[in-house]
C-alpha cells in the first residue's frame, strides 16, 4: 500500500530543532509506517551525526534494524571515491551513508541518484554539517591549513572583515556547495532534511536577510547551515521538546 496517491508531487520537508527534539524520530516514523504497510520506497540516509544506529537499537524502531544496509566509503587519490555495502540486505528499507569529509557528501549523492525511484526518500540528518564540511575542505585546499588553525591565526592577526574574503572565497565556497545542494534539490523522489537551529538576528549589523526575518522571526530560530537551505523545501517544521518525553511540532511553512 503506497503512502502517497498517484501524483507527481514529491514531499520536500525540513525539520529543525535542538538536540533531542524528535527530528530523527519524524522520518524514522515514516519509514516504520512504510515497512508496516509494505509500501514501496527505500530511505537513502546521509547520517552525519551517527544518530540512526542509536535509534535502531531501541525498541520503537528495532523492526527496521534488519532491514537497514550500511555503506562504507572508499576514497580515491585520483578521482571520485566510492560507496560500497558493508552488509548484505535484500531489498533494504533503509540505506545509510555516513559522510564526514566534503568529498564524501558529493560522492554519496552521486552514488544514490541512479538508484532512486519516485517513491524513495532521501534523508540528510543532519544537513547543516555539510556547510561546515565544504568550508573546511576549501580552507585545506586553498591555504593548506586545518580550519581551526586558520581561524585562530586570522584572529591573532586581528584581520578586519573576517578571515575569508567575500568575493574571492565565499563565492567559491558557495559554488562548491552547489555540487551537493543542487542535485539534492532536484532529486525525483521525496526529500527530508534535518537541521539544528540558530537564533534569528532581527537588527543590527549582522541582521539576517528580510526573507529569513519574515519567515523565522516569529519563532526566534532559523535552520542552521547555508542560509538558502529553507528555499529547497515546501514544508518546514520546528521540533521542540516541551518536557521530557513530550514533543511539540510547529508548522513554520507548508
Amino acid at each position: 500500500m503506497p503512502l502517497h496517491p498517484n501524483s507527481l508531487r514529491r514531499e520536500r520537508i525540513l525539520a529543525m530543532g535542538t538536540s533531542g527534539a524528535g527530528k530523527t524520530r519524524m522520518w524514522l516514523s515514516i519509514a516504520k509506517l512504510a515497512e508496516q504497510l509494505r509500501s514501496p520506497g527505500t530511505f537513502h540516509v546521509l547520517d552525519t551525526d551517527l544518530a540512526v544506529v542509536a535509534m535502531l537499537d531501541g525498541e520503537h524502531f528495532g523492526l527496521l534494524a534488519d532491514r537497514t544496509q550500511w555503506m562504507d566509503y572508499q576514497p580515491s587519490a585520483t578521482g571520485k571515491g566510492s560507496w560500497t555495502p558493508r552488509n548484505e540486505v535484500e531489498d533494504p528499507r533503509i540505506v545509510v551513508y555516513e559522510p564526514y569529509e566534503w568529498p564524501e557528501y558529493v560522492d554519496a549523492i552521486t552514488d544514490l541518484r541512479p538508484k532512486l525511484k519516485p517513491d524513495d526518500w532521501v534523508v540528510v540528518d543532519l544537513h547543516n554539517p555539510a556547510w561546515d564540511a565544504v568550508q573546511d575542505y576549501y580552507i585545506d585546499l586553498m591555504f593548506k591549513k586545518d580550519s581551526t588553525d586558520f581561524y585562530l591565526e586570522a584572529r591573532a592577526q586581528n584581520k578586519k572583515g573576517g578571515a575569508l574574503d567575500g568575493d574571492k572565497d565565499w563565492s567559491n565556497i558557495n559554488r562548491m556547495y552547489r555540487e551537493f545542494a543542487n542535485p539534492l534539490a532536484r532529486l525525483n523522489c521525496h526529500l527530508f532534511l534535518v537541521t539544528g537551529v540558530k537564533a534569528v538576528q532581527l537588527d543590527g549589523g549582522r541582521a539576517d536577510a528580510k526573507d529569513i526575518r519574515v519567515a523565522f522571526g516569529p519563532h526566534g530560530v532559523k535552520p542552521a547551515g547555508q542560509k538558502m537551505t529553507h528555499h529547497m523545501v515546501n514544508t518546514i517544521i520546528l521540533a521542540q521538546e516541551f518536557k521530557p518525553g513530550t514533543w511539540t511540532w510547529t508548522t513554520v511553512k507548508d
